[in-house]
């Protein structure tokens, strides 16, 4: 689970230039940040980084932008963007929305199934 990212006290909006980049729903598109909190190495790889599949499902808490603590939004994790540089990495900076779409759902259960169709996707593209 992760908490949507806000940046002087505000809910961090995704990108326009990144946004543009996507086939996102019109309207305001927030960001998640998917990484762990403390960096380091192990190996010689970074340790920060989340790797693709590492998440079956993600859970972002809304309440930077709604005020509500129970409000969540749930997608697929092999759904989420992976970092350009490296796509076996989960790029930093995820696009979510306020309302349920074709990649997001408030429903709990209804992403469970999204999971279990195995149904092969990216956010937006």
């Amino acid at each position: 689970m992760k908490l949507q990212r806000k940046e002087r006290g505000e809910p961090k909006e995704y990108a326009a230039r990144s946004h543009a980049s996507l086939k996102c729903p019109p309207g305001t598109m927030y960001v998640v940040e998917v990484q762990k909190t403390r960096s380091g190495e192990r190996g010689g790889q970074k340790t920060r980084p989340y790797r693709s599949g590492d998440f079956d499902i993600l859970a972002v808490n809304l309440h930077p932008a709604t005020g509500d603590w129970e409000r969540f939004a749930f997608t697929v994790g092999t759904w989420l963007l992976p970092r350009k540089a490296d796509p076996n990495l989960i790029e930093i900076f995820q696009p979510v929305p306020i309302a349920g779409d074709d990649f997001w759902t408030d429903d709990l259960k209804q992403c469970i199934q999204r999971f279990l169709s195995g149904a092969k996707k990216r956010l937006y593209t």
